[in-house]
């Protein structure tokens, strides 16, 4: 139906100061922690693509989220793991300034989509769209309130002040449907099929499976999929 917010620079490979990590290209060999099939998988995989490493020379772990953090690294247990927020946070109040990061923020972003099903979708369309009418309404209020939001959010996301601001100047709240969206999931499918994650082997025409006239109906200019 939308996507409703976009993260960039979402993910880090963490690691600690005096693992002998300097550069990406110390991480053949070296044993990484993430979980399988998951959107750390995808990034940590893209990441080592595009610094021009086969992914088949590191050595993956592949854990719950919930078992990645207390788990420690060295020790021949792991010697990186990756994360997002509110673990990077976590694990730096944990060990304060013993821990270091690879990123790319040049990498697809991550974006929170608003799905349903096509019976949910044909039996209340009256309501579909008075809840992308409320996106919309908390899209404007974000964009013109941002430090009223921050206020808000501050004591619930478990990070620090410095922390949410650098997370919140990542992130976007636009309300849209664009051809980004669409060339994202190509990508994550094509993944997928080559890493035996899914069953299929045939890419799904995504367009045919967004419900496009909602949004366009209510903001016509949020929506750039070629349809």
């Amino acid at each position: 139906m939308a996507s409703v917010s976009t993260f960039y620079d979402l993910y880090k490979i963490i690691f600690r100061k005096d693992a002998g990590f300097r550069v990406p290209s110390d991480l053949p060999n070296r044993r990484v922690a993430t979980t399988q099939g998951s959107s750390l998988h995808y990034f940590v995989h893209n990441f080592l693509i595009d610094n021009q490493i086969k992914p088949e020379t590191v050595d993956m772990l592949f854990l719950s989220e919930a078992q990645m953090f207390p788990l420690p690294l060295g020790a021949g247990q792991r010697d990186a793991f990756v994360a997002r927020e509110p673990y990077i946070s976590e694990a730096q109040a944990r060990f304060p300034g013993e821990l270091d990061f690879f990123s790319d923020p040049t990498l697809a972003a991550n974006t929170l989509n608003l799905i349903t099903l096509d019976s949910t979708l044909n039996q209340h369309w009256v309501h579909i769209a008075k809840i992308l009418q409320a996106f919309l309404r908390t899209e404007l209020f974000l964009k013109t309130n941002p430090q009223e939001v921050l206020q808000m959010l501050k004591g619930s996301e478990g990070m620090e002040s410095d922390s949410l601001e650098s997370r919140w100047s990542r992130s976007d709240h636009q309300v849209t449907l664009s051809q980004e969206l669409i060339l994202n999931m190509e990508n994550i499918a094509r993944w997928s099929i080559r890493n035996g994650l899914i069953d299929r082997q045939t890419i799904p025409n995504f367009v045919d499976l967004l419900s496009i006239d909602a949004l366009e109906s209510l903001k016509p200019e949020a929506v750039s999929v070629i349809h």
